[in-house]
């Protein structure tokens, strides 16, 4: 669904971010993005959602060369989710909700009928159809989080991308965002691609993961087939244990120490 060809991504007055990596992301699947603080994990989510034009190389979204889309063809094929997502204090849900119809609309910008049913569709796939006429400002982070979920489902995109979609939240609402991904992947079909920094929570929610190291794609693959102590200790710089839960038939990663412990 999503092919990356030789991408070389950088910033002005800075050194190359992302350099020359190459990957396919399959249709109907989630895929996290894990590396270190500063290894091009968002610079390349923001590639994937053409908000930074890559220096050189390409990306594909269905056959398509990306930059061939218009704006609005392209929306109606992907959303994407920033880092905490902000919306105007005194705004509704409902109203936060329905922006992601804008894509669909006509020249004079008014929902429809069956815009409106998408709107009412994507709160409560979001589980949100309650909090329709509350102020956004007023609701907790994990709520706030299902809320922006829902204006990126009513786009009614193919490819949801998330970057960090957990951060700032304990860890209940960690888990019950990324449960309402995981379920929104199997229940729609939906191809998500998404930023994390934890690693069991990465491989627990993710079909496939591609870790990130200076640049470069370090690996790719399914968790329990990557997970390794010295990947952790390449990438990430700490020593760790690493067990097998069976029952979810994937590795689990129990840090022990950083650099320094390894080598002292």
């Amino acid at each position: 669904m999503i092919y990356v060809k030789n991408l070389t991504l950088g910033y002005e007055n800075k050194d190359r971010v992302i350099d020359g990596i190459s990957f396919h992301l399959p249709k109907g699947e989630v895929t996290t993005i894990i590396g270190a603080n500063g290894c091009g994990k968002s610079t390349l989510l923001k590639a994937m959602t053409r908000c930074l034009k890559p220096s050189t190389g390409s990306i594909e979204l269905m056959g398509q060369q990306l930059d061939t889309y218009a704006t609005k063809q392209l929306a109606r094929r992907m959303a994407a989710l920033p880092q905490s997502p902000k919306a105007p204090d005194d705004c509704r849900v409902y109203d936060l909700v329905a922006q992601g119809r804008f894509p669909h609309l006509p020249w004079h910008g008014h929902l429809t009928h069956k815009d409106k049913e998408i709107v009412h569709w994507a709160m409560e796939a979001a589980k949100i159809e309650g909090y329709s006429h509350r102020v956004v400002s007023t609701l907790s982070g994990g709520e706030r989080q299902r809320v922006f979920v829902a204006m990126a489902l009513a786009q009614q995109p193919e490819v949801l991308f998330l970057d960090e979609p957990t951060t700032h939240l304990d860890i209940a609402h960690q888990f019950e965002v990324l449960e309402l991904i995981q379920r929104l992947n199997r229940d729609l079909g939906l191809t998500i691609v998404m930023v994390l920094h934890d690693l069991n929570q990465a491989m627990r929610y993710a079909h496939e993961m591609i870790v990130l190291n200076k640049g470069k794609v370090y690996a790719k693959g399914r968790g329990e087939d990557i997970m390794t102590a010295k990947l952790c200790e390449d990438v990430f710089g700490i020593e760790v244990d690493i067990f097998r839960d069976e029952a979810r038939h994937q590795p689990i990663v129990i840090p022990i120490g950083s650099r320094e412990r390894i080598e002292s």
